[in-house]
């Protein structure tokens, strides 16, 4: 494998962890070393596209509806994250 670009080294900690918490770790430890596959790259972009717009929805209601709707918004954004670190490093081991 070619050697991480400056984006790559950022987001490797974060698409790992989200890999290791979705128990779905490469048989590696990293993806370093292992190629996201096309599946995980799709997956993570519509988890990206579907977490990120409730993230939006419930942050917009919380003026009328109240605080207490950032309690599902919180795990829907870092989800979001993860997701989004996932498919653009999986997208930059393309490149």
């Amino acid at each position: 494998m070619r050697p991480l670009d400056p984006l790559q080294r950022l987001l490797l900690p974060v698409a790992d962890c989200f890999m290791l918490l979705m128990l779905s770790r490469p048989p590696t430890g990293t993806l370093r070393t292992t190629r996201v596959t096309s599946a995980s790259i799709g997956l993570a972009v519509v988890t990206f596209g579907v977490s990120g717009t409730l993230t939006g929805v419930l942050a917009a209601a919380v003026g009328r509806l109240g605080p207490l709707l950032l309690v599902p918004a919180l795990p829907l954004a870092a989800l979001a994250l993860g997701s989004a670190s996932l498919a653009l490093y999986g997208l930059r081991q393309r490149v």
